[in-house]
């Protein structure tokens, strides 16, 4: 058996800073986040990490851009001069949605505001009106979302298939179970990563 200590960050991008300086020796992390980490692209130019290694492919997750029900928001695009929960800083979900954000051409400037909560904060707001939007990239069964849903009519929407070309995404169009996210009577394409367990080497 090997011990574990176990360290709580905010997500993908905390988890590759970990590995980097040397605070941790192993991580999960998003497939994207480790590409672009490996490459030196994205959050990472400039700063290539060729060393990264992949032990393991562990589990799907999945894009999710919620809003509330009724809200006009149908596509990415109608994100210009709305308030956004893009995810905390170095997390997953952050990642994501700036990506998605960027090849949809929408400058985060556009928004009217683009918050840096949590998840649970994020839904919280949502719940309260406080904004229109928020993106999660999390694994089914996302009780997070299914919290959010129980109280609050939301809807999800459409991200659509990962533009042809892009160098940076390493997601997947997906259509997403409807057991996955509510609600239950909607079932989008959203966009998917996978979690990966990596060391590095050396």
């Amino acid at each position: 058996k090997i011990a574990l200590d176990s360290i709580v960050t905010e997500g993908s991008v905390a988890n590759i800073r970990q590995l980097y300086d040397g605070r941790a020796l192993f991580a999960l992390v998003q497939n994207d986040v480790a590409r672009n980490a490996h490459a030196g692209r994205g959050r990472f130019a400039g700063s290539p990490q060729p060393e990264l290694r992949a032990v393991a492919s562990l589990f799907p997750e999945a894009v999710h851009l919620v809003v509330r029900a009724g809200s006009g928001i149908t596509g990415v695009a109608d994100l210009k001069g709305k308030r956004v929960e893009l995810g905390s800083d170095g997390s997953g979900t952050r990642a994501n949605a700036l990506a998605i954000l960027n090849v949809s051409g929408i400058a985060v400037e556009t928004l009217a505001a683009a918050g840096r909560a949590p998840l649970p904060e994020a839904a919280r707001a949502l719940a309260e009106g406080r904004v229109d939007a928020l993106f999660a990239t999390i694994h089914a069964p996302a009780r997070e979302l299914q919290g959010l849903a129980a109280g609050t009519a939301v809807a999800l929407v459409p991200i659509g298939e990962q533009p042809t070309g892009d160098p940076g995404a390493a997601a997947s169009g997906a259509t997403a179970p409807a057991a996955t996210t509510p609600p239950p009577n909607v079932s989008p394409t959203q966009m998917w990563d996978r979690v990966y367990a990596v060391y590095t080497a050396g």
